[in-house]
């Protein structure tokens, strides 16, 4: 089941809702409703995925219980090799197979396995670390596992901070409420109104570029990037909003990355929950920048090559990978020699220019490597940058899906996003506009008429589902 189904929005979230809050003062009541409702929701479309989340339940918890009665930490580490079995078996047999030349398998590929097994991985981790403690409870473990709103594309839970809200009675103020709807409303407009329609121009382009001129794919290339953005931000908010309706607060996945100074600062700021996953899991692990700056290079770069792999099971998300960990290195090692040549022109380096100048860059870098991310192959990749080469002026509108109708939204959709993330970035918050019902309604008025005019109708038009749901 999608988030922007029908079925979602209409019957599954306001049945789960009202079920919910009917028993506000039976906290294990609201657990078992909230943990029957999100296996229902996953396992929606393909009961089979279900059986493999719940093989992933099963195989972490029995691992806490074991380890809590044996003490020893054996059987912690069997249980996270089994739980990345997991992901690695239906996610990466057939990505090993063509490697060696064999024949794929018929593997069925369970939508959100990537998010869900490194979510449940954080309870074995905290247990090892000796910063958890083991849950007992079944249907609290389960449910953590599975929260529906998260488990197809994050954001990514820690079991330290998530297990121990299962515990606490949930309030939902009217404020809250309203916030909730105000950031679904927002993940919406970004996913229907800006994603999906960029889609339009960015599909065509990069499934057959060779019929386009250079102008048309470096185009397709800029846009590709604020469509990414717009469809994985909208997912996370939108699930933000469905979980703070159930009482349960989640961290920020995204923080205006566009506008980060440094590649590293992007990855501050751009799927924050994976990134400290990889940091704390893997970057620290590995030593991180204790051992020395060449085996901090190192480190970096394996944690970007895992986080390609991650992201697909395809050697042009390795290739994506190693290079943000390449731009990062390059970063490190030519810092003294940037700081050396601004002091000689005596650049200003908090100054606007040359902070605009920093975010162009890691906005041209971020935009070379999606190419990777999204090109169907390898060698896609490359014949999209030998049509930049061999550049042309020509920009035919009329070749793509996108018509005029869906560059008149896009021209000002585009732009209202960039106001927001300003804004974002110099300490906006939503709450100012709802603190006054003129603006607050005027607010909603706009993002509703803007979905349901712009968002769901049109010439050639179809949602499409979110691009992070398939990894």
């Amino acid at each position: 089941m999608s988030m922007m189904s029908l079925t979602f929005l209409t019957a599954f979230l306001p049945a789960v809702f009202l079920l919910y809050w009917a028993f506000r003062k039976q906290i294990s009541v609201q657990n078992c409703i909230l943990m029957i409702g999100s296996l229902v929701f996953y396992g929606w479309a393909d009961w089979r995925t279900l059986m493999i989340l719940i093989a992933c339940i099963v195989i972490t918890y029995v691992g806490g219980l074991l380890y809590e009665s044996s003490g020893s930490q054996t059987v912690l580490k069997v249980s996270l090799v089994l739980n990345f079995l997991i992901l690695i078996y239906f996610k990466y047999t057939n990505f090993i197979l063509a490697t060696i030349g064999m024949a794929p398998l018929e593997i069925i590929l369970p939508a959100g396995v990537s998010f869900y097994v490194f979510q449940s991985s954080t309870y074995l981790f905290a247990l090892l670390q000796g910063s958890g403690t083991v849950e007992h409870n079944p249907v609290n473990y389960a449910l953590f596992v599975s929260f529906f709103p998260v488990i197809m594309s994050g954001p990514i839970q820690r079991s330290n901070t998530f297990l121990p809200r299962l515990k606490n009675q949930k309030h939902l103020s009217y404020e809250q409420f309203e916030k909730a709807i105000l950031l679904f409303l927002w993940g919406v407009f970004l996913k229907l109104v800006i994603a999906d329609r960029l889609a339009l121009f960015t599909d065509p382009v990069f499934d057959a570029f060779e019929e386009y001129s250079g102008l048309m794919t470096l185009t397709g290339m800029v846009l590709y990037s604020f469509q990414i953005y717009a469809d994985f931000s909208g997912y996370s908010l939108m699930a933000m909003a469905v979980a703070q309706l159930f009482g349960y607060p989640l961290d920020e996945n995204f923080r205006q990355p566009y506008l980060a100074l440094t590649i590293a600062d992007f990855w501050r700021r751009w799927h924050i929950s994976l990134t400290s996953w990889f940091r704390d899991y893997v970057y620290i692990p590995l030593g991180g920048s204790r051992q020395g700056r060449w085996r901090q290079y190192r480190n970096i770069m394996i944690v970007f090559l895992i986080s390609g792999l991650w992201h697909g099971a395809a050697k042009r998300f390795i290739i994506w990978g190693a290079l943000h960990a390449l731009f990062q290195i390059i970063g490190h090692i030519s810092l003294p020699l940037r700081k050396t040549v601004t002091d000689f022109l005596h650049i200003n380096r908090k100054h606007i220019i040359w902070k605009s100048i920093q975010r162009l860059n890691v906005f041209v870098l971020t935009t070379f490597a999606w190419v990777f991310f999204r090109a169907y192959s390898v060698s896609a990749a490359i014949g999209i940058f030998r049509c930049l080469v061999h550049f042309s002026i020509v920009f035919d509108l009329a070749s793509t899906g996108m018509k005029s109708w869906d560059k008149n939204i896009i021209l000002i959709a585009l732009p209202l996003l960039a106001c927001v993330s300003v804004l974002k970035e110099n300490g906006f918050d939503s709450s100012m506009i709802l603190k006054r019902t003129w603006s607050r309604w005027i607010v909603y008025l706009i993002l509703m008429i803007s979905i349901v005019l712009y968002g769901m109708y049109g010439p050639g038009y179809s949602a499409s589902n979110f691009i992070y749901e398939g990894f």
